[in-house]
């Protein structure tokens, strides 16, 4: 019995809170297909194509943006290729005192068990409600 697509996202989003990004690329197609929406904080936004240009687009620049950043699912729907996953990011900014709480829904397609693509959806609400924040953008 194959793992459902749910469970293969429940294991990216574990090892992406472990720092095991040797496990989360092992669970793309090596062409996906990754878009991120521009926010005031990460990484530029864009759409990007390929494991190798998610890893170093995507996630190497998670240091240099954020002192802490983990993913906190908590829903998953879906039972086909497509997933919707919504949850929040726990991150704190450099140079931002407070772990901020940002809401998201991500759109993954899977394809013989592989995620062919990903469309993050951000709230930044809070990003730009909070002073701090306004101060240091």
């Amino acid at each position: 019995m194959s793992e459902s697509n749910k469970d293969i996202l429940r294991t990216g989003y574990d090892a992406f809170n472990r720092q095991d990004i040797p496990t989360v690329m092992g669970l793309f197609d090596e062409n996906i297909e990754w878009t991120e929406p521009e926010w005031v904080y990460g990484p530029p936004g864009g759409t990007w194509h390929g494991r190798d240009e998610v890893l170093h687009r995507g996630f190497e620049p998670i240091a240099e943006y954020f002192d802490s950043f983990t993913l906190d699912p908590r829903e998953f729907y879906g039972e086909g290729e497509t997933v919707i996953v919504v949850g929040s990011f726990k991150l704190r900014p450099k140079g931002v005192s407070q772990t901020l709480d940002v809401p998201f829904a991500h759109v993954w397609r899977l394809r013989n068990g592989k995620a062919v693509s990903m469309r993050n959806y951000v709230d930044v609400g809070e990003l730009y409600e909070r002073q701090e924040l306004r101060r240091a953008a």
